[in-house]
């Protein structure tokens, strides 16, 4: 009986369901889509499957599982993120489609009333390669992404920059000026944070940049309005170097080596190796930095009745020598837990050497004097660091603990010396003494960092962020200048000009973070509040000069998706630029018999008001960015020169006003072509100072604008032109103006080896145009100074790949990968 009654149910059914699904919209009308409760939630994250990257801007279709019909769609944002609301329950499967992904499909999706939320988790994507008429297209990264909240730079797409460093790479990116020293400015301030892996450098600034060969380099991140995140420091910005792995099975590395002009060489090996829940890697670099150059000088300085003239012609050569070991290991224990080791040790250093013809005369004829000036720097540091991680997720990638500890020390060592020799008017010397100078310092830092950060999602929509950070630094530097006696033919130590000085910070800092979505806009508001303590013991000078104080850094962005694929950002963030210690010792220091610095203790902190304005839009295979920015500096800090009475000039520090950029940058992506992809990037802006020097005002403003322009050309035996120029036009500082300088470059890649060995060969500054010029002037002084390198460069790299290290695998036929979507709650 039980049996009859069974199979009589299991009948009634199978006929029920045949008549629901002959019916027009598979079933009764209560139960069709457009009557069934709009409930349903979905998201998920794509990303990159060898990098772990985020892809931004990728398309992602839902499409009804039964009949195929479009159901609707976005696009991701910047973390790669995607989200449907108010679905209907019913099966679905959605299309991922991007340029230079293969198309991956979600099948196998119902959204029911048990199960209303849907996250798909991390979705991975592959990289294309297709073969047409024999050639092979492979899908590369461009050279420049634009991100929301970024630009990214990716370094194996930037031929010119190939055996150089990081300012190599960033020379030819918006909103990035370099000069022929190699030093950055981001939006015309050379006030920026350094990360590398997220993590704080050893070094600082340009300095670190100039120290990180660019074939170690995955990609540079610019982030020029930060949130309350990030350490405050840096009013222009954040630039986040983030180095080359491997996260494949096995074992794998990457050898490379570049020769240039004037004796130019690096070298670097990075290895890896991957078994199941552990990641072993170890790396080392080797630099040597050379260049020769030419410069000129004038300066007038009016006292009473007289005008003083010194005039001056240079030769000089300067150069950095640097090397460094990495080591460290991943270990993954399950899913949800990541701890990460890594110790790096190191060396580096910088020397330059000149020789200059000085021609000293005065007007009336007071004085006429003639003398050679041979002068040589040279400074070392060793250094090395610690940094140890620990990751935990709680089942969920976006509900996360993060820990880290940071260790580095510094020792520095800092050699100079000096040398006039009187001489006629032909620069033949004559039987008077030379006058010979020195200077040796030495000193140390250390820092010690401890950082806690959570995140967790609220609700269906929001995230909420919050960490803690310890940040204790700690220096001493000891100076001795020396003089040499030629009666006693040995240096003699000149007791009231040494220095010794110690500095202690510490940094206490918290923040929390809110974002969620609305049905009109995506907003996200952060504030970190920052206690800082700060003690400089000027020895030499038995002073102490302390700080104590409480600084607050808000944060706030708005996001737009726009239709058309076009998306809009308004941001704001606050940031401080606190004064190194150089510039705050009293104790002065004689860089010549002409020139003398002195730190300024009272010198306050910089503060920064950063408003961003930013749009996006796709158009086939052309990308445009544009962005609208203001930045107001607040207690500005400016190097400033005075002359005294005895016609020395003082250089020193001080906060002279305020100074206002509004400006507009617009970026372009376009490929013509297949084998064609073009990148132009310009800025325009205004820029205002408003502040006075010593009661003199020296408020003034400008107009400026600078122009980059990038080609790419791919052919078809695997070799990869790249023509790159930049202009940046003059611009005005404090007491004086920049002069305006372009270059080329050009260089070309081939791969071989079935892309295993890759060559390149580069020209840098082809028509010899990157010469600078300054000008400096006071109510009683006026200075003029140009610089030119000697150039071109020429520079010849090879880059060998073990097991084929970060390349990508050729697709199997197939345009579409299909990952059957498994819900957790099903199992």
């Amino acid at each position: 009986m039980k049996k009859l009654l069974f199979i009589g149910l299991w009948i009634s059914v199978f006929c029920f369901s045949s008549v629901i699904a002959q019916m027009p919209d598979g079933g009764p009308s209560g139960y069709s889509p457009e009557n069934m409760p709009k409930d349903g939630y979905m998201k998920g994250i794509i990303l990159d499957e060898v990098t772990d990257e985020p892809v931004e801007f990728a398309s992602v279709a839902l499409y009804s599982q039964r009949d195929s019909l479009l159901v609707t769609g976005t696009i991701t944002d910047m973390t790669g993120q995607f989200e449907f609301k108010e679905l209907s329950y019913g099966a679905y499967y959605a299309d991922i489609r991007f340029v230079g992904y293969k198309n991956t499909r979600m099948s196998s999706i119902v959204v029911s009333p048990q199960n209303k939320t849907i996250d798909l988790g991390e979705v991975k994507v592959e990289r294309s390669v297709t073969e047409l008429d024999e050639v092979k297209i492979v899908a590369e990264r461009p050279q420049m992404e634009y991100k929301i909240d970024r630009k990214v730079v990716y370094v194996e797409s930037n031929i010119t920059a190939a055996g150089g460093t990081a300012v190599d790479v960033l020379e030819n990116t918006p909103s990035i000026q370099t000069d022929i020293d190699g030093n950055i400015t981001l939006r015309g301030s050379s006030n920026f944070t350094v990360l590398i892996d997220n993590k704080p450098s050893v070094l600082e600034g340009s300095e670190a940049l100039q120290q990180i060969p660019a074939s170690s380099i995955e990609r540079i991140e610019i982030i020029t309005n930060p949130s309350a995140k990030y350490d405050p420091d840096g009013t222009a910005g954040i630039i986040n170097v983030i180095m080359k792995k491997q996260r494949l099975q096995g074992f794998n590395g990457i050898v490379n080596g570049s020769y240039g002009s004037f004796n130019q060489y690096s070298g670097d090996v990075l290895l890896n190796y991957r078994l199941n829940k552990f990641n072993l890697f170890a790396g080392f670099n080797i630099q040597n930095r050379s260049m020769q150059g030419s410069g000129s000088s004038e300066r007038e300085s009016y006292l009473n009745d007289t005008t003083y003239y010194l005039l001056s012609d240079e030769q000089n050569e300067m150069g950095g020598t640097g090397s460094g070991f990495k080591t460290g290991f991943d270990f993954y224990p399950d899913g949800n837990n990541t701890i990460s080791l890594q110790a790096n040790i190191g060396s580096r250093g910088f020397g330059r050497s000149s020789i200059s013809q000085y021609h000293e005369f005065s007007m009336p004829s007071i004085a006429d004097y003639y003398y050679l000036q041979k002068s040589g720097s040279e400074r070392n540091s060793d250094f090395y660091s610690l940094t140890l991680n620990y990751d935990h997720n709680f089942g969920n990638p976006e509900h996360k603990l993060q820990a880290s500890l940071f260790y580095s020390r510094d020792n520095d060592s800092d050699f100079e010396e000096l040398k006039d020799t009187d001489t006629d008017a032909s620069w033949i010397g004559n039987d008077a003494e030379p006058y010979i100078q020195r200077t040796l310092e030495s000193g140390d830092e250390n820092e010690f960092r401890f950082n806690l950060d959570y995140y967790r999602p609220v609700g269906k929509e929001g995230k909420f962020e919050t960490g803690y950070q310890l940040r204790y630094e700690s220096g001493t530097t000891d100076y001795l200048f020396d003089l040499y006696d030629h009666n006693l033919n040995a240096w003699s130590n000149v007791e009231g000009r040494n220095n010794n000085v110690e500095l202690a910070r510490n940094i206490q800092s918290g923040y929390a973070i809110f974002g969620t979505s609305t049905k009109i806009v995506d907003f996200q508001v952060g504030l970190r509040a920052e206690y800082a303590d700060r003690v400089i013991h000027q020895i030499s000078m038995d002073e102490q000069y302390k700080i104590n104080r409480i600084d607050l850094f808000p944060s706030a962005y708005l996001t737009k998706q726009l239709p058309f694929e076009q998306q809009l950002q308004l941001s704001y963030s606050r940031r401080i630029n606190r004064p190194r210690e150089f510039f705050l010792d009293p104790f002065p220091t004689y860089m010549d018999l002409l020139n003398i610095q002195i730190g300024n203790p009272g010198l306050e902190p910089e503060y920064v008001d950063s408003y961003e304005l930013n749009w996006q839009k796709k158009i086939k295979t052309t990308f445009v960015a544009a962005e609208l920015y203001y930045r107001q500096t607040n207690n500005m800090m400016s190097r400033v020169t005075s002359l005294r009475d005895d016609n020395i000039m003082i250089h020193t520090m001080d906060n002279i006003g305020t100074d206002h950029s509004l400006g507009t940058e617009v970026m372009v992506t376009a490929s013509p072509f297949r084998w064609w992809e073009l990148n132009a990037s310009g800025t325009m802006f205004h820029y205002r100072i408003n502040g006075e020097i010593e009661g003199e005002d020296v408020s003034q403003q400008t107009n400026t604008w600078n122009a980059r322009l990038n080609n790419n050309f791919k052919l078809k035996w695997d070799t990869r032109i790249q023509l790159m120029s930049f202009y940046n036009a003059p611009s005005i500082t404090a007491q004086g103006e920049r002069g305006g300088f372009f270059m080329i470059n050009a260089g070309i890649r081939q791969d071989f080896l079935d892309n295993k060995l890759t060559a390149t060969f580069q020209v840098r500054d082809i028509f010899s145009t990157m010469k600078m010029s300054f000008t400096s002037e006071g109510s009683n002084f006026y200075t003029h100074n140009e610089r030119m390198p000697r150039s071109p460069v020429f520079t010849i790299s090879l880059s060998y790949r073990i097991n084929n290290y970060k390349k990508r695998q050729v697709n199997n036929g197939s345009d579409t990968n299909e990952i059957q979507f498994q819900d957790p709650e099903s199992f």
